[in-house]
């Protein structure tokens, strides 16, 4: 190295040794410059020993100095392979080579072969992990997971009385003693759709072996439901059996022919009902009922 006296590079055993001997002239030397010297000595894509290059950098500065120690190494490349515990992926831990034996293809894929790993594995990925100069990390075998099935649902075909809303009057002013009229429904009348659960699809890991998926939670109509029947050509089908007032209950839909209210106020809104109104407590003032049956009023008109 004459642009850099005293400065002698050799190699034992796959280990670049650096050796610095005594001279009075000693140029500056920077990480840079050194990273350089190593390349055109032929040992650019060795690992290099970056504790050892900072001491050779801090000893070289001193004329007198006299120190030898190992810059870098020849290292072969590795790989670890990696299987999470549901057998769903395969990962493989890359080091390329530096300076020595490049792992190839057909090492990488033995190794999945080995461990059993036999469906999703993408080969294209394996070829350009062999092919990286850096350190990586990267899935090469992926499974198909199970596609869970669905729990029943349960589509409620008519309004509820709880979707009432105040109304807008004919001169575009709200009137909040309007909340529209209450939702009624006739003898037959479809009330709710049941849609039943589904099994789910079958999935399978990297290992080939079927995945299999967790069935959807299958329920029926609520039972014993007044005013409701299920449909005699549709099992799946919910009818209501008299004219009234539809009532959401869990899975089912009750159809009520008597309308109670705790008070008619400006919560309840003025009420018009097709058969009997029972209140529970008043009718405030400026409050309407309107009912084609009885209307019992328990507390103060």
């Amino acid at each position: 190295m004459a642009e850099f006296p005293g400065l002698e590079f050799s190699e034992d055993e796959g280990r670049l040794l650096v050796a610095i001997r005594r001279n009075s002239e000693r140029p500056p030397l920077d990480v840079d410059s050194l990273r350089k010297l190593i390349e055109q000595a032929g040992y650019g894509s060795w690992f290099l020993l970056e504790d050892a290059m900072a001491k050779l950098l801090q000893n070289y500065t001193f004329p007198n100095s006299e120190l030898e120690l190992p810059l870098a190494e020849r290292r072969d490349g590795s790989f670890t392979l990696e299987i999470t515990p549901d057998a769903m992926v395969a990962w493989i831990n890359f080091v390329p080579a530096c300076g020595g034996k490049a792992v190839t293809i057909s090492e990488m894929f033995a190794a999945l072969d080995a461990a059993g790993v036999s469906y999703g594995v993408d080969p294209l990925g394996v070829e350009a992990l062999c092919s990286s100069t850096a350190p990586e990390r990267r899935a090469v075998a992926k499974g198909e997971p199970a596609e869970n099935g669905r729990d029943a649902i349960f589509e409620q075909l008519v309004a509820d009385a709880r979707d009432r809303v105040p109304q807008v009057n004919a001169h575009g002013l709200i009137d909040y003693h309007e909340l529209g009229a209450i939702p009624m429904v006739v003898a037959d009348q479809d009330l709710m759709r049941r849609i039943p659960a589904t099994t789910g699809g079958n999935g399978r890991n990297i290992h080939g072996a079927i995945v299999e998926p967790i069935p959807g939670k299958n329920e029926g109509f609520v039972e014993n439901l007044v005013g409701a029947h299920v449909a005699k050509d549709d099992a799946n089908l919910l009818r209501a059996t008299f004219n009234g007032q539809p009532i959401r209950h869990g899975n089912g839909v009750m159809v009520e022919q008597v309308l109670h209210a705790r008070n008619v106020d400006i919560a309840s809104g003025n009420i018009t009902f097709d058969g009997t109104v029972h209140v529970d407590g008043e009718v405030m003032p400026g409050m309407k009922v309107h009912a084609t049956g009885d209307i019992i009023v328990t507390g103060l008109v």
